[in-house]
């Protein structure tokens, strides 16, 4: 899928080569959902093991934690989630679990757009932001992605003080992965005519990719 592909096709390669810690030395990481595990993933390296609640293939909105998830949330050092509206789930996940684990919010200083009004009104998926309620969507582009990816290393690295600084510059290997995405999308787009960078589609949750290159994205309403 297009969220996917864009963050993630060239950025994974950057720490794929480096050797991983002994097993009981990485941070237990549990993730709201997949693409914030993907980040989480980045921003760790080798110092973690990640895990998504909500997988690729589980629409986040809609979903409804487990027991087993719960589980899974008290047993881990971190906890990732976006915020926004997007996963409230995960917070409440943290709270049962005593908060023993970290919770890292991943959009943490990252710059927000007001939700259209078609998409804060609710829609079939059933997750209503509130009319002029925030966009919870930022990784649809690659350079606020980059600034979740820092957001996620600053928490890991406080909850693993003595591994901070590798993890702090993962993070930013990660970060600049995806700031050099960034700018090969813009690139992408540079010939294209604005009156043609028109995308219909099912979902309208394509804002933040549309503002930052020029795209203009319709969903039914």
């Amino acid at each position: 899928m297009l969220r996917r592909t864009v963050l993630l096709a060239s950025a994974l390669g950057a720490f794929a080569a480096r050797p991983a810690l002994a097993s009981d030395a990485r941070l237990r990481v549990v993730a709201s959902f997949s693409i914030l595990a993907d980040l989480a993933s980045l921003a760790a390296g080798e110092h973690a093991d990640v895990l998504a609640l909500a997988g690729p293939d589980v629409d986040p909105h809609a979903f409804s934690p487990s027991p087993a998830d719960a589980r899974r949330c008290a047993e881990a050092d971190v906890l990732v989630m976006n915020g926004h509206g997007f996963d409230p789930w995960m917070e409440k996940l943290a709270r049962s679990g005593g908060r023993k684990a970290r919770l890292v919010l991943a959009t943490q200083g990252v710059a927000t757009i007001r939700a259209r009004a078609a998409h804060s009104h609710g829609h079939s998926h059933g997750h209503s932001h509130g009319h002029g309620a925030v966009d919870p969507h930022a990784w649809q582009d690659a350079s606020r992605a980059a600034q979740m990816v820092r957001a996620i290393g600053r928490g890991l690295g406080e909850a693993r003080p003595a591994a901070s600084p590798a993890i702090a510059a993962q993070a930013a290997r990660a970060a600049d992965e995806l700031l050099a995405l960034d700018s090969w999308i813009s690139g992408l787009f540079a010939p294209i005519p604005k009156e043609k960078r028109r995308i219909f589609t099912s979902h309208d949750a394509f804002a933040y990719f549309g503002a930052r290159y020029g795209v203009e994205f319709r969903a039914p309403k």
